[in-house]
């Protein structure tokens, strides 16, 4: 059967059908925020490793807009990032939740504005039920438009350039901005490899997808072309997705979805169907302990019935069909996913969701479905003996080369086995494999006879299974 494994390697290139009918592992749609204004735009924040999500959108008319956000341990509360002003455009979000660098709980959120009269980018940390540290990051005439971030590594736009700058928690500050690319440049992305930018670029009137690395003593090099031919746009990377590197691609079927593997420098091609498939998103979710290859899940929307309406494809377990899931009579577009949490439901539980933006009586409302996946292959013994879970620390350095300390904390008496796994699934090492008293405990993991790459450390005691990924950089 082809399909996608966690490295982002796209091996499906078969035509799939439609179906009016959701998948029935999603969840029934709901609506996830509403008011008197629209609410479009959503956007989760991106995460390493957390126990819930975090939504954050825009909320206004024509008048004005505002970001504000959502914790998805506590849903019912709305937080305003951004004040509404009367004549003031407050626009595409973007933010990171608790990233490599990040203290606990830190939640880096940057957005643009116009309220300088241009758009200028600006930021604010959210922690502790606080927002804070508010930074103005740009002050150029042009504007400075989609930003796109990851960790503490930011891109955007600006007149047809594309610009980086990195934020630093100790002092809260912005460094300097450098130029990736100044000729023709749109939607810039980034992901857990700080050193690429990812964006479109036009050349000769086709919009190609261009990459750009940054080397230390060097800084930004020579742009170079991951895809060519037709027009190329929308960029993203997938949410726990391996290097997984989405676009939309204007082919002889109208739109279909395109996909890079950083791994293995190769391009693949989902073809729905005839009609267009835009905006794609891709998910991964760890499904056992011993079995680390993660099923993957697209979402795109399409206009297949008549409107735009959002669908799901499953290309490890239903890989012939694609599922129309908001099933509206309006328009539904722009998904999201968001990542994997394990502490909004039960434990044993990984939960993750997908978000949209959906045109109900003329009024524009995010809605969301969300998919459960157990645990399997687990010994877990009696949730009622649970008192306190165990506690997995995000490594430290991340990236490193090649040693780096991972820790955790024991809330009682254990057996505990601490393992290192590559992508592929192979157990490359075991670090702890005995019976340890509450306490916390680190552990340095050396990996110089390894190859560069993401690693999944697994921390296992009775009852609870927790994984990390880890970034070797060599």
């Amino acid at each position: 059967m082809n399909k996608i494994i966690c490295l982002g390697f796209v091996l499906l290139f078969s035509r799939t059908g439609f179906s009016q009918i959701p998948w029935s592992q999603w969840s029934e749609p709901q609506q996830l925020c509403s008011s008197a204004a629209n609410d479009r735009h959503p956007v989760f924040a991106r995460a390493v490793a957390i126990d819930y999500n975090i939504l954050l959108w825009e909320r206004g008319d024509s008048s004005g807009s505002q970001i504000v956000m959502k914790r998805f341990d506590d849903p019912s509360l709305e937080i305003a990032v951004t004040e509404y002003q009367q004549n003031v455009f407050a626009k595409n979000p973007t933010a990171q939740y608790e990233g490599f660098l990040f203290p606990l709980g830190a939640v880096l959120i940057v957005w643009q504005s116009d309220e300088s009269g241009n758009f200028d980018l600006y930021s604010a940390i959210y922690q502790d039920g606080e927002l804070k540290a508010y930074r103005q990051i740009t002050a150029d005439p042009g504007d400075d438009i989609n930003p796109d971030i990851y960790n503490n590594y930011l891109a955007w736009e600006r007149e047809g350039k594309v610009f980086s700058a990195a934020f630093s928690f100790s002092d809260t500050s912005w460094s300097a901005e450098e130029c990736v690319d100044s000729m023709d440049c749109h939607h810039p992305v980034r992901n857990y490899l700080f050193d690429r930018v990812i964006y479109e670029k036009v050349i000769n009137g086709q919009s190609e997808i261009y990459m750009n690395t940054w080397s230390a003593g060097q800084g930004w090099g020579a742009p170079q072309c991951i895809f060519s031919g037709g027009v190329n746009l929308n960029p993203v990377f997938g949410t726990d997705y391996g290097e997984g590197l989405l676009w939309q691609h204007r082919g002889p079927h109208g739109w279909d979805i395109m996909s890079y593997s950083f791994w293995q420098q190769d391009t693949g091609s989902f073809v729905f169907s005839d009609s267009n498939e835009t905006f794609p998103q891709g998910l991964g979710i760890p499904q056992s302990t011993d079995d680390l290859a993660e099923p993957s899940y697209l979402a795109f929307e399409s206009d297949r019935s008549g409107d735009p309406e959002v669908y799901t494809h499953d290309s490890d377990h239903d890989y012939q069909n694609a599922y129309n899931l908001s099933q509206n009579s309006g328009p539904d577009q722009r998904p999201v996913f968001s990542a994997v949490s394990d502490m909004e439901v039960q434990v044993y539980q990984l939960r993750s969701w997908l978000a949209w933006e959906s045109c109900r009586n003329n009024h524009w409302e995010i809605w969301g479905s969300f998919i459960e996946t157990g645990i399997e292959d687990i010994d877990a013994g009696d949730p009622a003996n649970i008192t306190t879970a165990p506690v997995l620390f995000q490594n430290y350095p991340n990236p490193f080369n090649p040693i780096t300390t991972i820790s955790y904390e024991l809330s009682g008496y254990s057996h505990v086995e601490l393992a290192i796994y590559d992508l592929l699934g192979r157990k490359v090492r075991n670090l702890n494999d005995r019976f340890q008293p509450a306490g916390s405990y680190s552990i340095q993991f050396d990996a110089h006879n390894l190859p560069s790459g993401v690693y999944i450390y697994h921390l296992n005691v009775p009852g609870r299974q927790i994984a990390r990924k880890m970034l070797l950089l060599r």
